[in-house]
């Protein structure tokens, strides 16, 4: 909790410097009439004494932008911070070393820095540039994991590109709130230049994350982050007989007709063809369902296939169809130890030519597990219910969930006022009030947690009676996980590796003194939009999922 205090204080501070940039300006400017020539080393030698205390670098950027203007103020800020950064990285490789180390254990994501380096030290540049790790992080991380001297000087102009917004923001803000009235579209050039400015910072810190999550996994051993080789969840039957998971895939790039061929080499099946949008694969494990992602669609196969006179502009459509709408693989439920059979599906899907979620602005493609449920009462699915909604936005933030697929309704989350209900300890209801109360708030497939297949299982038609003709629900007794991305065309991705975030679902909900305690420190948050921003409850969650469970 003392990371989240320390973050609170620092956007205290930053707010307050910009609310009091008129002040601090005119101060500054007093000063700067006693220093004379002096001024912008004195500021150079107190931004580096502050960098090198670890102290919020962006304030100091912030700060020259206001002092100096954006290019003295920049060069300014740079001698600074680079003297601040070197005095930081000799203190970390040497007299501070024992202490760094104690820091370092206290923090994974300096922990996967420093692993990461020790791979590949070309990520020096990259950490350079990225505004998602701290300075004084990247400083002392330099220094504990052995970089030479040499590459964290040639490292230090990659400063440069993430401290310029800030330097350009507070330059910016001193012209507004000194040179009168500006006209509009002067506004508007300022506005579009930071913006992208922000927008290209924004991406190589997403560069750099998937790179830190390529060289391996954030340690979480004892908590709900489980080694990653294991995939098997706490409960491995359901009553009489052993659990089983269903997977759905989507893609595109290919034909449908190719991907169930895959499918068949992959799974040594036999290809069934419906027509060109449907087809069944046959295997020992069961049938996979290949087909195309849109009913429509599928139609217009089927009566193409009948001989019925396609309507004006279908063949167009089609057209269309085979470019924007995904093909979907769906598997039989399958042991949990054959999941990973998918990688090396995926991996041939790849090499074809298949392209997921991020490989297109419009695409917007997901993975969705269709676990079947341990315990059919009413308890243990309100457990794994509220374990999920506790879990869904740091598995939103973990898993980077594509920002198409957040715009669009698949996959919104249950609403406030549902989890006001469900997170409240003395909420203890029956199967018949659960399914009513979850009936009430989403009766919708476009849920990131659906639960209309699990309910319509246990009771159809009050489900039915509930929904109406308007969705398709196909009773099973199973969750539908439908948050993570399908990222088919990234060499890094696997099915495998989405299906550890469920696992986390299910650690939590089988831990009733751990899920307790995190309902009562949800409940016991303010509420507050500014709250929500200054102190996210899915950075509280990236903390507490590395904790050990109470013994």
């Amino acid at each position: 909790m003392r990371r989240r205090s320390l973050q609170g204080v620092y956007a205290v501070v930053l707010v307050c410097a910009c609310v009091y940039l008129r002040e601090l300006v005119e101060g500054f400017a007093t000063l700067q009439t006693r220093l004379g020539g002096w001024t912008p080393a004195a500021f150079g030698a107190a931004a580096a004494v502050a960098i090198a205390l670890a102290l919020p670098a962006s304030l100091v950027h912030l700060l020259a932008g206001a002092f100096f203007g954006f290019a003295l103020g920049t060069a300014v800020d740079f001698v600074g911070a680079f003297v601040g950064s070197l005095a930081a990285f000799f203190f970390a490789r040497g007299v501070g070393r024992s202490f760094v180390e104690r820091w370092r254990r206290r923090n994974p994501r300096i922990v996967a820095i420093d692993d990461a380096l020790a791979r590949r030290p070309s990520l020096g540049v990259w950490l350079r540039l990225s505004p998602s790790f701290p300075l004084a992080a990247v400083n002392y991380s330099f220094g504990v994991a052995g970089m030479s001297a040499r590459t964290f000087v040639l490292t230090a102009p990659a400063m440069i590109p993430p401290m310029m917004l800030y330097v350009g923001a507070g330059a910016f803000l001193r012209d507004a709130i000194s040179g009168g009235p500006r006209p509009w579209w002067e506004w508007a050039f300022l506005g579009l230049g930071a913006f992208g400015v922000a927008a290209s910072v924004a991406v190589i810190g997403r560069v750099v994350g998937r790179a830190l999550l390529r060289e391996g996994p954030l340690p979480g051993e004892g908590g709900l982050l489980h080694g990653s080789e294991d995939i098997s969840p706490p409960i491995l039957d359901a009553g009489d007989h052993p659990r089983r998971v269903g997977v759905e895939i989507e893609l595109a790039g290919l034909p449908v007709a190719t991907v169930a061929d895959c499918v068949a080499a992959h799974f040594d099946g036999e290809v069934v063809r419906e027509h060109d949008y449907e087809f069944d694969v046959e295997t020992e494990l069961g049938t996979f369902r290949v087909e195309l992602d849109s009913l429509a669609f599928k139609r217009m196969a089927a009566d193409a296939e009948a001989g019925i006179e396609p309507a004006f502009g279908s063949q167009m459509m089609r057209g269309l169809a085979e470019e924007f709408v995904p093909s979907e693989i769906v598997t039989p439920p399958l042991p949990f130890d054959r999941l990973s059979d998918l990688d090396g599906l995926v991996r041939a899907l790849r090499e074809k030519g298949g392209l997921g979620s991020s490989d297109k602005l419009v695409y917007s493609f997901g993975v969705h597990f269709n676990p079947e449920a341990p315990s059919l009462e009413a308890a243990n699915i309100l457990a794994h219910l509220r374990a999920f909604v506790l879990l869904s936005a740091y598995l939103r933030k973990a898993g980077e969930t594509d920002l198409t697929r957040r715009v669009l309704p698949h996959i919104t989350p249950h609403p406030p006022e549902y989890l006001a209900r469900i997170l409240n300890p003395n909420y203890d209801p029956d199967l018949a009030t659960l399914i009513d109360d979850y009936l009430e708030f989403s009766p919708t497939r476009n849920r990131d947690l659906d639960l209309l297949p699990l309910f319509a299982h246990l009771d159809e038609e009050r489900v039915r009676r509930a929904v109406g003709e308007a969705h398709k629900v196909n009773s099973r007794p199973t969750y539908h996980y439908r948050l993570p991305n399908s990222q088919v065309g990234d060499p890094s991705w696997s099915v495998t590796s989405e299906w550890r975030s469920w696992l986390m679902v299910e650690r939590l909900a089988n831990d009733p003194a751990r899920l307790r305690d995190w309902m009562v420190a949800y409940r016991a948050r303010p509420g507050e939009w500014l709250d929500d921003i200054l102190f996210p409850w899915a950075d509280e969650v990236e903390e507490r999922v590395r904790e050990p469970a109470a013994s």
